[in-house]
């Protein structure tokens, strides 16, 4: 069966989606109004079937002539996708008509897919220098280019943003990750606001000698990003680098555009090194003949600034370069120096000769130190960490490292290619939501199953229709959907149900039915339209709401930059010593902490976006006869948390004291909604759960079971009272 539909470019307006089943083609007939095209874009939907077969789309010009081809398998696609069919560029394509042939190969009735309109018909066109927009890093989106280094030495990779010229919000991570080693190089959080148009980023780390060859992953997340308001990334269709693109774990034409740089190899360094040392020397031996002949002391002066600076460059850049021959051999160069050319301005010889051995002393104990450390030294990769064995204070004998690299792990696992928490969500069609909870689906996550139900709920299988049990919502984001671990693992709002329906007085005779509605990367905003959408039609008694470390952006305006700061939070780099590098991390990081101390100051959050977020809500409850319980957020650690522990947690939450200082901002807030409002009750901080680092939390927000046991058994003392009889 074939259909042919003529569109004319850029006539705008919505065109209906075009479905194709098995043998069935569509051609679709577009006139270019520019020279230079480069390729198509089409929107391909599923809605929700499982589709089998292969589409194939042909990109041919007026002549017939096929300019580009691609083929995808049916079931690779997502619910709502985008394919790209590059080609080359085509510079007489002005005012000249193209075809777009779409087949569908192998399908049967009701597994097919469709073809979705885009904002100027069913296709949507690309130029010559002009970038492929990769699309916006939405929350829970995860974009990775893999790479081959062509050289050895890559230290700093570059990715091209743009912001469309609007203010957005919001922050993406650029990560670089070794796969071979399973190991994060380095990692960098770029504020959606400072963001400009065509704006190059750049990730840099300590040069990697040997990367010459080796493939390695430049990642893009967001836990915040909103469609509409979030970062874009470009992309480049001029081919891929091996191993190819993905986003949310599926793959993508094209690459991301982004560029690789190489400091000058170190095996250069040293050489150019030698031969400053060598010229030093030579110059050396001239003056000493001349200072024979002539006592030419300008010349020995000379000689001792020259040598100096050239053991200082050395011992310098091999520092900040990790660099370690470069770096030690400077330093021996400098101790040289001292020991040699000093007497010509100092006449205290003895002094002299002290400070030259004590320079040397020092070069070559921290050569010995860093040696025997790496001799005894047994490196430990991220995929060789237990989960259970660094996710606590005490469990990781309050080494950050060790949490560092857990983390990674955990993180790692909630957003994996082709799996995570990205098999649960899919795009939203009607463009308010970051993604929206895909119905029947299930994920593996460690140990634990995360199963939502087909009313976009996590846990079993419930009615529509709740007859006569009483019915609570739980309305939050990964906290309350539960980022279980271990296989009997729980959520607390199934713990919750459990304690609702015992023998407990006080307790309602009517059986309590407790729904799970949050999820991961949802903040209140994200709530309050999904309650309109879908939850409120479930007629809950009441909502129980437990949100915070994902709307805490919504106080910037009475704590800026309460998730991030205009200066990064330091990193332990790598350097040719690793005592040097303990002392200058410990100094960075006091530096970094005081000139945050100003900003780390509660204000008033009642005129904040996140106060008119919460009347919101308390007015959506009131016109629908529904109570409502606010709680508190808890988190591992408080004000009155020791700074050991602080730093332990900075090292997966680098704003730690900032995001504290916004959960004591929002318990205020809703103490006072709370006190506003008849229908509404605040659940202050659990007192054996807040704080407890120790035995309540895999994370800085996350519980343990122990954590959402705590959390189940005082939100149900909390809320017996607000029952129905």
């Amino acid at each position: 069966m074939l259909l042919t539909l003529t569109l004319a470019y850029a006539q705008g307006g919505q065109r209906p989606s075009v479905d194709l089943g098995d043998g069935q083609a569509l051609n679709v007939t577009f006139r270019v109004s520019r020279s230079g095209l480069q390729g198509v874009r089409v929107a391909i939907g599923t809605f929700a079937r499982v589709p089998v077969g292969t589409l194939s789309l042909r990109l041919r010009d007026p002549d017939g002539t096929e300019l580009a081809g691609v083929s995808v398998a049916a079931g690779d696609l997502l619910d709502l996708q985008v394919l790209d069919v590059p080609c080359d560029p085509v510079l007489a394509s002005h005012d000249r008509p193209f075809v777009l042939q779409a087949i569908m190969h192998g399908s049967s009735a009701g597994h097919g897919v469709a073809l979705l309109p885009l904002c100027d018909g069913l296709v949507e066109l690309h130029y010559l220098g002009e970038p492929l927009q990769l699309g916006e890093v939405l929350a829970l989106r995860r974009v990775v280019q893999r790479v081959e280094a062509d050289a050895d030495g890559l230290s700093s990779v570059r990715v091209l943003f743009t912001d469309y010229g609007r203010e957005n919000r919001g922050s993406v991570t650029l990560v670089l990750r070794d796969p071979l080693h399973a190991v994060e190089v380095a990692r960098v959080v770029i504020e959606a606001a400072g963001v400009g148009n065509e704006d190059w980023r750049t990730l840099s780390f300590a040069p990697i000698a040997d990367s010459s060859g080796r493939s390695f992953a430049i990642e893009l997340t967001s836990s915040d990003g909103v469609a509409g308001s979030a970062l874009t990334v470009y992309g480049d269709k001029g081919g891929s680098y091996r191993g190819g693109l993905t986003v949310d774990g599926r793959a993508r034409i094209g690459r991301m555009a982004l560029q690789l740089e190489y400091a000058v190899g170190s095996d250069w360094l040293v050489w150019l090194g030698s031969l400053l040392l060598a010229l030093t020397g030579m110059a050396g031996v001239r003056a000493d003949w001349q200072r024979r002949r002539r006592r030419d002391r300008q010349a020995r002066l000379a000689l001792m600034i020259s040598f100096l600076a050239g053991g200082s460059w050395m011992a310098g850049f091999g520092y900040l370069n990790n660099l370690g021959v470069l770096f030690y051999v400077g330093g021996i160069a400098v101790a040289a120096g001292i020991a040699g050319f000093m007497p010509l301005v100092i006449r205290r010889r003895r002094l002299i000769g002290q400070v030259a051995l004590g320079t040397s002393a020092l070069f070559v104990g921290l050569g010995v130190m860093e040696w025997g450390q790496r001799m005894f030294d047994s490196p430990v990769h991220a995929a060789e960490v237990e989960v259970e064995a660094a996710y606590s204070f005490d469990a990781a004998k309050g080494n950050p490292e060790a949490f560092r690299r857990f983390w990674q792990k955990l993180t790692g696992a909630w957003h994996q290619d082709g799996g995570g928490v990205s098999q649960l969500v899919g795009p939203d069609p009607l463009g308010e939501l970051p993604f929206v909870v895909r119905p029947n689906t299930a994920t593996g996550f460690f140990e634990s199953t995360i199963a939502i139900n087909s009313l976009g709920l996590r846990g079993p299988e419930v009615a529509r229709d709740k007859g006569a049990a009483i019915r609570v919502l739980c309305l939050g984001e990964s906290t309350t959907m539960g980022q279980t671990i271990n296989h009997d693992d729980r959520p607390w709002p199934e713990v919750l149900q459990d304690l609702l329906n015992s023998s407990q007085p006080g307790v309602s005779a009517r059986r309590v039915q407790v729904l799970n509605a949050g999820f991961a990367g949802y903040d209140l905003r994200h709530t309050l339209i999904r309650l309109r959408r879908d939850l409120l039609d479930l007629k809950p008694d009441l909502l129980v709401v437990y949100h915070g470390f994902n709307g805490f952006w919504m106080l910037d305006g009475s704590l800026p930059s309460v998730l991030a700061s205009s200066r990064s939070v330091p990193a332990l780099q790598s350097r040719p010593s690793r005592l040097l590098a303990g002392v200058e991390y410990s100094w960075a990081l006091s530096q970094w902490k005081s000139s945050r101390e100003s900003d780390a100051v509660a204000g008033d959050a009642s005129d904040s976006l996140l106060a008119s977020a919460y009347q919101e809500l308390i007015e959506l409850a009131r016109e629908h006869g529904v109570a409502l319980a606010l709680c508190s957020f808890h988190m591992a650690v408080d004000g009155d948390t020791s700074a050991e522990v602080v730093d332990f947690y900075r090292a997966g939450f680098p704003n730690v004291e900032r995001v504290v200082v916004a959960n004591r901002m929002q318990h205020a807030l809703l103490a006072g909604l709370a006190g506003e409002h008849d229908h509404v009750t605040h659940l202050s901080a659990a007192p054996d759960l807040q704080g407890d680092y120790r035995s309540s939390y895999v994370d800085l927000v996350h519980f343990t079971q122990r954590g959402r046991d705590l959390l189940a058994a005082h939100i149900a003392a909390g809320i017996r009272s607000l029952l129905p009889r």
